[in-house]
């Protein structure tokens, strides 16, 4: 190798390592463009609404009048969700404890439940509905997220 070849290598051993690494990393990095947005089948129907809707049931609401964001999903065959979320003032613990005791004690059979010290999770079906209770530990208290399938 000749001194010419050397300083060519020596120029461009940096170069090719650093496009190497630029493409490593651009390989590692998710595309947002295909961001996962749910896809609901033509002709369903999302609407917020002001209040729960009356066929919800309301003792898996632990808060006497909490602040609520709720939305209905009505698909195209009739059948409804119901996406209902608040911020308790109840801890973590104390709320998967009560979720966990209710669920038990009214005859909802809980599968996939996951629990640990920051959230906590419940898939709970009875006949022929099904809740999926998310729980998350906030500084200022335990955000609740039901999901209610009529």
């Amino acid at each position: 190798m000749n001194k010419n070849q050397k300083k060519l290598l020596i120029w461009l051993a940096p170069l090719l390592a650093v496009a190497f690494g630029t493409w490593l990393l651009a390989a590692k990095i998710p595309d947002k463009s295909k961001n996962t947005v749910p896809v609901y089948a033509e002709g369903t129907k999302i609407t917020p609404a002001d209040s729960v809707p009356p066929y919800f049931p309301k003792e898996l609401i632990f808060e006497s009048s909490p602040t609520l964001r709720t939305s209905e999903v009505i698909y195209p065959d009739g059948t409804k969700d119901v996406n209902l979320s608040y911020l308790s003032k109840a801890s973590l613990d104390d709320l998967l404890a009560q979720y966990e005791k209710f669920f038990k004690s009214n005859p909802w059979t809980i599968q996939a439940p996951y629990l640990d010290d920051k959230a906590g999770a419940f898939f709970a079906t009875k006949n022929d509905f099904q809740v999926v209770l998310t729980l998350v530990k906030e500084n200022n208290g335990t955000k609740v997220t039901i999901v209610y399938k009529q």
